[in-house]
């Protein structure tokens, strides 16, 4: 709906509990929330029961939503909590241990990046998804997040501050390294690598 552009007039019809709001927000959001939540957690399943927990945690606590900065990086920080804690959780139970390299493949091979033209790569195939995919393993989780978040879904260092709280300058040499890695990788792989749009 167009008066939901209107990022005050969606928040205050969240707050309200308004059917067609949440509707549209979801909609909004939800390839955004899906792909942040899988560079972090690395299982196409896990991703997605999470990103749909995301989008209840908003429904049951919208009201505490005091407007400090954006619903979009607010909604990010819950993703990023939910995903964190759900990780801890597995590590305990050590149940991440169980799922086979064959299932690791066919989750990286099935997963769809939902931007098909980002400043970093130009995914016009199927098949650089899938090198992409692959070259985001030779990452630890944190740096995989500030890749995703920047490039991927071009999210700007203020917000991926507000999101992770980690620092601008720590974030952007973060990146900046990952990037160089991550580049090599994905030219191994046989992908065509385009950083023209951005400069680190």
């Amino acid at each position: 709906m167009k008066k939901y552009e209107n990022e005050a007039v969606l928040v205050k019809d969240l707050k309200n509990y308004k059917e067609e709001a949440f509707n549209y927000f979801v909609k909004k959001y939800q390839n955004l929330v899906l792909s942040y939540v899988y560079s972090i957690i690395q299982n196409q399943d896990e991703a997605w029961n999470i990103s749909q927990e995301v989008f209840i945690s908003i429904f049951r606590n919208i009201k505490n939503f005091q407007e400090s900065s954006s619903i979009k990086t607010w909604m990010l920080r819950i993703a990023r909590n939910d995903t964190i804690n759900r990780i801890r959780y597995l590590k305990v139970r050590k149940q991440n241990s169980h799922q086979s390299i064959e299932q690791k493949k066919e989750d990286n091979g099935n997963y769809d990046l939902p931007s098909n033209e980002s400043p970093l790569f130009k995914l016009s195939k199927k098949d650089d998804q899938k090198r992409l995919n692959e070259a985001l393993q030779i990452l630890d989780e944190e740096e995989r997040e500030l890749i995703v978040l920047h490039f991927i879904n071009e999210i700007p260092y203020e917000e991926i501050s507000q999101i992770t709280s980690m620092q601008i300058g720590t974030i952007k040499s973060k990146i900046h390294r990952s990037k160089k890695r991550l580049k090599d990788r994905f030219i191994e792989l046989g992908g065509i690598f385009d950083d023209s749009e951005e400069d680190l």
